[in-house]
């Protein structure tokens, strides 16, 4: 699968800009729409005021994070994982996410790759009943 960084490299520049000029309701929409590519549910979500106030006061720490985010991941380490692995990904989540997802399950042997249906990235807020049910059954079985 092709990788790709966590943030396009023109939209985490101008993403610090706007964190830098403290314009953080830009720098929330450029992440959200870079990082996430939001469904149609998940930007009605992020409109909420409620969500965007909570998230606001984060972005910050995202100019340190992002590029330590992009790092490519030790694969050696995760193949000495011998525990199981569950490994969800929503339908509709950001082509990005679902490559991560096919690279981790390549690299784990114990990994298990279920995709919950509709949900984009941010499935455990908008799909919680199938997201907690796959849960529910991975950890009694």
């Amino acid at each position: 699968p092709t990788t790709r960084p966590v943030m396009h490299s023109d939209a985490y520049e101008r993403y610090c800009a706007a964190v830098a000029e403290d314009r953080m309701t830009d720098a929330y929409w450029i992440a959200i729409d870079d990082v996430i590519e939001p469904t149609d549910d998940e930007r009605a979500l992020f409109s909420l005021p409620v969500v965007a106030d909570l998230a606001a006061p984060q972005l910050a720490l995202g100019v340190r994070e992002i590029p330590e985010a992009n790092r490519p991941t030790d694969t050696e380490s995760l193949k000495q994982l011998t525990i199981p692995v569950l490994l969800l990904e929503g339908a509709r989540s950001g082509q990005h996410f679902r490559d991560a997802v096919r690279s981790l399950s390549e690299v784990l042997s114990h990994g298990r790759v279920v995709e919950i249906t509709d949900a984009g990235h941010m499935g455990p807020v908008t799909h919680a009943q199938d997201v907690a049910q796959e849960l529910v059954s991975f950890f009694t079985e």
